[in-house]
């Protein structure tokens, strides 16, 4: 009986181990399609589709995983920030920054560690902010 539940426990273990069920080409290309366009808000380059092409039929990777991934690139941060900035300037200049500002911020706050509400206050205290009011 004990020999029986061990190699019971041993063969679900080895189970476990193995990938998940391989997907197929084209369900993996739909499912990365809908990933970047949801996440990225484009279509996919030729490079990104191979790779995680490659992870999910491969390597087993989800869609989950690749809509993971997608939200941790370098790409999906550098919309977040460009989406507050421009929306602080916005709110509080009445406009869009200009490509000189939008890098000056975009810096800030990915090297230097400035939160939406520092450049809402750098803008605040801004030449051009003084003038409107």
């Amino acid at each position: 009986m004990r020999l029986h539940l061990l190699l019971c426990s041993v063969g679900l273990w080895a189970l476990s181990q193995l990938p998940a069920v391989a997907m197929s080409s084209e369900d993996a290309t739909r499912a990365i399609t809908a990933a970047y366009e949801d996440i990225l808000g484009r279509k996919p380059d030729e490079e990104g589709m191979r790779t995680y092409r490659s992870k999910m039929v491969e390597h087993g990777w989800s869609e989950k995983d690749v809509r993971s991934a997608l939200r941790k690139s370098k790409e999906n941060r550098i919309g977040d920030v460009d989406a507050i900035i421009k929306t602080a300037y916005q709110d509080i200049l009445g406009r869009k920054p200009d490509e000189e500002g939008l890098a000056t911020y975009r810096k800030k706050m990915q090297h230097d560690g400035w939160s939406e509400k520092d450049v809402r206050a750098a803008l605040r205290k801004s030449k051009e902010a003084k003038h409107k009011d």
